[in-house]
């Protein structure tokens, strides 16, 4: 709408008849409310805006916590998991969450009995010790610890590169730590992890325990404590802000991170069943307080700003909608990756594409040159999808991985023939898409795309929107495949990377079960590295662990896709294959020794391996097939070793009908 002219300047003769002056007075009014209801508005909005905001880096600060908490009950099930973890293993492992979160370090703290103190300190080579006064302020004295029941020492632990997480605390009794030794009881009385106090005035720092569960009751049998530097925590939430915004942490009514005073919104960050508050301060949010000058010029042009101010209006609610939807969307997505992580990234191509009122939305993982999807929503199949898309072409997605920046296509029909999506049948099904990037660990990941069907294409800015979007979905993405990543980290061993003994205990009762109910007959195979005690002895266990890594990988190229061989002990590894007889697992274990025994390994030489086998239908009197396989590998170890043995069906044990032995008690 046109701005109504200027008033022609008032002459000193002129004279105002009653129903003019009453006409400008009620002008005056009208602005003058129209002007205190858009600034009133413009508060109302500076408060939305910055409690959004408080949010927003709240549950940032939150999910960093999550992640390391779930990394935290991952070492925790680690621990658990072994019964004498070495601190290369610990090491190794806790390698993996240290680099996917922001931690600083990750450290094991064994239970340690009093009487057992002196064995303890030679072992390892360490005192024991007290800290005499906290760690938040001063100088940090120490002195040999006090005699008590236990002791909680911390004992090895690995941290980021250039991080001094845990220097200096080896041999550090918890229990004797000023503010530590709440949170190690406070962790065992939950059964979970529980925080301690925030440490260090110049770089503060926080501690999360968590208690590994011992094998009978008592006292945990140790902890696994995750440290974090309050500032990489805070540092994403920062810069989530607008230039020239502060934020504060607050432990306990106390501000240990960022400016002391200050106004701003706050929101809560809930902590192992502990609160931290975050509290923003967004200057640029404040501008629109400056909005009361404009009250004089809404006066004198009322049209004009009234019609703007409904602009204004709109516009805030449109936006408000949008954002109060798009948060809805994160809610559900965020819940699902917690909930059932495997299909976050379809709920995450749903919301996407019912924000911005597509007919489809797709999540894909680059691979390569390829886009494999991982997630699809609309009115196909998943079967209906190519399974990778070439990221060549004119396509969104291919402009997205070429650039690194949001694309969009109006009219997949005007693609060239040589182009992949033709070829792939892509367009046949759609009409126009926008893809944005999917950035995980500050990498590209993959992309989000949305499309339709048919119609118009997508209005200007959805490229904006979808990219906004995109980049919170991304954490979601992000926890989902870290939950995955945990899950394979409990039934893998962390050094060959096969199963673990766990996972082989689980799936040997269920080849029992199952041979139970249909009748049928599974083998396993007991499989060991010969003379691996003298690989250890003379090249070292660095050349013994890669001589182990080396036979698992070669163990696993001979197995087929639905067994599961798996690490159950120092050098020993068990084979399980269903649906095959004695005969069968003969045949396989055979080859697998010649492709351990036929190519020298680097460094060593040759290495050999004796393997015992044994199928259901051949289970001795007592025992089991697990029996059955240790008798007849403790026969191929007495015969020469480098060779195979089975256990037969009518009780005898050797390489073959012509060679047999009656079953025997196997060592140890």
């Amino acid at each position: 709408m046109p701005a109504p002219a200027p008033p022609s300047p008032l002459s000193s003769r002129a004279r105002l008849g009653p129903g003019q002056l009453a006409a400008l007075v009620a002008l005056l009014v009208i602005g003058c409310l129209a002007a205190l209801g858009a600034l009133a508005g413009a508060r109302q909005a500076e408060a939305e805006r910055d409690e959004d905001w408080a949010r927003r880096a709240a549950a940032l600060v939150e999910h960093q916590l999550d992640e390391g908490r779930l990394a935290l009950l991952g070492a925790r099930g680690f621990m658990q998991g072994s019964d004498d973890v070495t601190e290369r293993e610990f090491r190794r492992f806790a390698d993996g969450p240290i680099r996917r979160t922001d931690m600083m370090g990750l450290a094991w703290i064994p239970r340690v009995r009093d009487a057992e103190r002196a064995a303890f300190e030679r072992r390892y080579g360490l005192r024991l010790r007290d800290a005499r006064t906290p760690a938040t302020g001063g100088a940090t004295d120490f002195a040999p610890a006090a005699p008590r029941p236990v002791h909680y020492p911390f004992l090895f632990g690995a941290q980021r590169d250039g991080m001094v997480a845990f220097d200096g605390m080896r041999g550090l009794d918890v229990l004797g730590h000023p503010g530590q030794a709440a949170a190690l009881r406070e962790a065992a009385r939950r059964r979970g992890p529980a925080l301690a106090r925030v440490l260090g005035a110049r770089a503060p720092m926080a501690l999360l325990y968590a208690p590994v569960e011992p094998r009978g009751a008592g006292w945990p049998q140790g902890y696994v404590v995750a440290a974090y530097r309050l500032h990489d925590l805070v540092e994403p939430a920062q810069a989530l802000l607008p230039d020239g915004s502060s934020l504060q942490l607050i432990d306990g009514g106390r501000v240990v991170r960022g400016p002391v005073g200050g106004g701003g919104a706050a929101a809560p960050v809930n902590v192992a069943d502990q609160r931290w508050t975050v509290r923003v301060d967004v200057p640029e949010a404040r501008a629109a307080t400056l909005a009361a000058p404009a009250i004089l010029a809404a006066a004198l042009l009322i049209t004009g700003f009234v019609g703007t101010l409904f602009v204004q209006g709109n516009r805030r609610e449109d936006a408000s909608r949008r954002a109060a939807a798009e948060q809805a969307a994160l809610r559900r997505v965020a819940t699902t990756a917690a909930s059932a992580p495997d299909e976050a990234a379809a709920v995450v191509a749903a919301e996407a594409a019912q924000l911005v009122g597509a007919d489809a939305g797709l999540v894909c993982r680059f691979d390569g040159g390829d886009a494999v999807a991982v997630g699809a929503w609309g009115p196909f199949r998943p079967e209906d999808l190519p399974a990778a898309i070439e990221l060549r072409g004119r396509g969104a997605m291919a402009g997205v991985a070429r650039t690194g920046r949001p694309a969009r296509i109006d009219d997949y029909s005007a693609l060239a023939g040589d182009d992949p999506l033709v070829a792939s049948g892509w367009t046949a099904i759609l009409r126009a898409a926008v893809a944005a990037p999917v950035h995980v660990g500050g990498r590209p990941w993959g992309a989000l795309l949305v499309a339709r069907a048919m119609g118009p294409g997508f209005p200007p800015g959805t490229e904006e929107r979808l990219e906004g979007f995109a980049e919170l979905a991304a954490a979601a993405i992000a926890s989902a495949e870290a939950r995955r990543d945990l899950a394979l980290q409990a039934t893998t061993d962390p050094l060959t990377g096969l199963a673990n003994r766990r996972t082989f205990e689980e799936r040997m009762e269920a080849e029992t079960a199952r041979a139970g109910r249909t009748g049928g007959c599974f083998a396993l195979a007991l499989l060991d590295i010969d003379h691996f005690k003298r690989v250890n002895d003379r090249f070292g266990h660095g050349a013994g662990d890669d001589v182990l890594v080396e036979v698992a990988r070669r163990l696993r190229a001979a197995a087929r896709p639905q067994d599961l061989v798996a690490r159950i002990g120092g050098e020993e590894i068990a084979w399980i294959m269903a649906d095959t007889d004695v005969d069968g697992a003969h045949e396989a274990a055979e080859r697998a020794r010649r492709l351990v025994g036929g190519e020298p390994f680097d460094g060593v030489g040759s290495i050999t391996i004796s393997a015992g086998v044994c199928d259901r239908c051949a289970t001795p009197p007592s025992g089991g097939v697990m029996r059955g396989a240790d008798l007849a590998l403790y026969w191929a170890k007495r015969h020469g070793r480098d060779m195979t043995a089975c256990h037969r069906r009518d009780g005898t044990i050797g390489p073959g009908a012509d060679r047999a032995l009656t079953a025997a008690t196997p060592a140890g």
